[in-house]
């Protein structure tokens, strides 16, 4: 019986293999024709591409994020995020920043 089992996979796998490989043209590895004019070799993309990027391209962690998800962005989209993540942080906090006065508008930092 388990041989048997192992005869079918193989077999659904070559038809997959099959099916990948020659219907429709080429495809990439998750059986999506590619982007075109991009190849494989080329590296990320910055995720807020646009005609302001500079630097090199290159995957970051993000420390407001606690999940270890990385994100593909040039040095100048990085150093904006890295900007922003320090603004969350302070706005997220328990001590309240440098900048606040509770005399503007008779406002706490802390919650009821």
């Amino acid at each position: 019986m388990i041989p048997a089992l192992g005869v079918l996979a193989l077999i659904g796998f070559l038809w997959w293999w099959i099916y990948i490989t020659f219907d429709n043209g080429p495809r990439s590895w998750s059986g999506y024709p590619p982007i075109k004019g991009r190849t494989k070799m080329e590296g990320p993309r910055c995720l807020q591409e646009g005609s302001d990027c500079e630097g090199k391209v290159e995957y970051h962690l993000n420390p407001d994020r606690d999940d270890l998800k990385t994100f593909p962005r040039c040095e100048f989209h990085q150093r904006k995020r890295l900007e922003q993540a320090e603004k969350n942080r302070q706005y997220m906090s328990d001590i309240p920043p440098s900048w606040f006065d509770p005399t503007y508008a008779g406002e706490r930092w802390e919650e009821d």
